[in-house]
C-alpha cells in the first residue's frame, strides 16, 4: 500500500536516509522493515508520491511544480524499470559533467542529482533576455537545497532548521521553474518533480538524530 498517513511517510524517509548513508541501527519497525525489502530507487518513489503538494499561494505562477501524491500499490512497481533507473544513475557518476553551467551559473552540488544536470540542459536552448534571471534563480536554490542534503549525509545528522532551508529552497525553485514555464509555454512540472526524494533524505538524516 502507497503511504497514507505522516507516520508511514515517515518511516519510509527514515529508510531511504539509511539507503544513503545514513544510521541503520536507529531503524525500527516498518522502517527497518523498508530498509530491507525496498530498493533506493523504490523508495524514492514511494516517498515522492506519498507527498501531497500544499495549496498554491495567490500570485503563483500557474506552473509551479507540485509533490505529487500516491496513487498506486508498491505491489505495481516494475522492479526491472527500478533497475534500469540505477544502473543509468550509476554509469551518469562514473562520467564527467556531472555539475551544470547555464546563463553564467555553475552548480556546485547538481553531482549527486542528475535530474538536475538534465533538466538544466534542456532548459540551455531557452535562456534569453527574459527567461535569464529565472532560469538563473531556478539553478541557484536547485544547487542550494541539494547543498544542504550532502551536508546532511556527510554529517549524517539533519537539524529542523536545515529541513525548514530546504522545503524554503525547493519552494523557491519551484516557483521560480513555474515562472520558466510560464515564459516558454511548456510546463516544468514532472521535470522538478526529483526534489521530493531528496527532502526525505533530508528527513531521514533528522529522524536518525530523534
Amino acid at each position: 500500500m502507497p503511504a497514507e498517513s505522516e507516520s508511514q511517510r515517515r518511516a519510509a524517509g527514515a529508510a531511504l536516509g539509511a539507503k544513503r548513508g545514513g544510521s541503520v541501527k536507529s531503524l525500527r519497525g516498518s522502517s527497518k522493515g523498508m530498509y530491507e525489502s525496498m530498493t533506493e530507487d523504490e523508495l524514492e518513489d514511494f516517498a515522492s508520491k506519498s507527498l501531497q503538494s500544499s495549496p498554491s499561494r495567490e500570485g503563483e505562477p500557474s506552473h509551479v511544480p507540485s509533490l505529487p501524491k500516491a496513487t498506486e500499490s508498491l505491489s505495481t512497481l516494475d522492479k526491472s524499470a527500478s533497475l534500469n533507473i540505477l544502473v543509468k544513475t550509476i554509469d551518469f557518476y562514473l562520467k564527467e559533467g556531472s555539475q551544470s553551467s547555464i546563463a553564467g551559473f555553475t552548480s556546485k552540488n547538481f553531482d549527486i542529482c542528475p535530474n538536475a544536470v538534465n533538466v538544466f540542459r534542456k532548459l540551455e536552448g531557452s535562456v534569453n533576455s527574459k527567461t535569464k534571471d529565472s532560469i538563473v534563480f531556478a539553478a541557484k536554490a536547485t544547487d542550494d537545497f541539494l547543498g544542504v542534503e550532502k551536508k546532511a549525509v556527510s554529517s549524517k545528522s539533519a537539524s529542523l532548521d536545515d529541513i525548514e532551508n530546504m522545503v524554503n529552497l525547493m519552494q523557491a525553485a519551484h516557483f521560480h521553474s513555474g515562472e520558466v514555464s510560464s515564459l516558454i509555454g511548456e510546463d516544468l512540472s514532472t521535470d522538478f518533480s526529483f526534489s521530493t526524494g531528496h527532502l526525505i533524505t533530508v528527513m531521514g538524516h533528522y529522524e536518525s538524530e530523534q
